[in-house]
């Protein structure tokens, strides 16, 4: 049987912060993206990113969680890469 390695993701905005503003998987994605990301957000980022990008955004369904996202990140790489690192 092969092991598995799981990755947890930090539960603390601080730990959000600082492992995407460090991960090179989310390029475009800094200390301040980050932190506005989870400033709007939080925990629910999470949830978000599982979802997927054309799932509507849950507190505005005429929008998918993407929009939300590029809404805050301005770029559609930027955002597109956050999900891409999620993955």
């Amino acid at each position: 049987m092969e092991p598995e390695l799981a990755c947890v993701m930090p539960d603390s905005g601080v730990g959000f912060v600082h492992f995407l503003s460090k991960e090179n998987s989310f390029s475009g994605i800094g200390k301040i993206y980050a932190q506005l990301l989870w400033g709007e957000f939080r925990s629910n980022i999470f949830s978000m990113l599982e979802q997927g990008k054309s799932e509507p955004y849950s507190k505005n369904t005429s929008i998918s969680n993407f929009d939300a996202i590029k809404s805050i990140v301005l770029k559609e790489s930027s955002a597109n890469n956050l999900f891409q690192g999620y993955q």
